[in-house]
């Protein structure tokens, strides 16, 4: 039997691996486990020593969006008024608020427009700058 963390080879009825100190019997490695008995010495007399392995216990996941920094700022720039580009980046809130402003516009004369249109642009700016730097799920933008 051999340990599917380091690849040791086990005696048959072992719990803890001895060289690398996974756990066997659930088949994960655990650090909250006592890694095994510190009174265990090999042939020549030497004490061992067992480390457990350190394995993630999520998987990792990119610090980086599949949203285009340049995308977004020319969005906003360009048609930003309807909240584009907010939707674009995943903050939909946002996006609805500036939708909704730029619909009202019928009935107040346009004033609603015009907020939304300066606000898509000061965030088209900013985003182009890079003072916006991350998408609605915290990820880091790509240039």
């Amino acid at each position: 039997m051999f340990c599917k963390y380091c690849g040791s080879e086990l005696e048959k009825e072992t719990n803890f691996c001895p060289n690398c100190g996974a756990d066997l019997r659930s088949g994960t490695a655990n650090e909250s486990e006592p890694q095994a008995k510190n009174d265990e010495r090999d042939n020549d007399g030497s004490k061992r020593v067992f480390v457990s392995p350190i394995i993630p216990s999520e998987p990792t996941k990119s610090t980086y969006s599949t949203k285009s920094k340049i995308v977004a700022g020319l969005l906003a720039i360009f048609i930003g008024s309807f909240g584009v580009h907010n939707f674009y980046l995943g903050y939909t809130a946002k996006a609805v608020a500036q939708l909704v402003l730029t619909l009202l516009s019928c009935c107040s004369f346009g004033i609603t427009a015009i907020i939304s249109g300066i606000w898509a642009l000061v965030e088209g700016i900013l985003i182009l700058c890079g003072s916006i730097k991350k998408d609605g799920h915290g990820l880091d933008l790509i240039d």
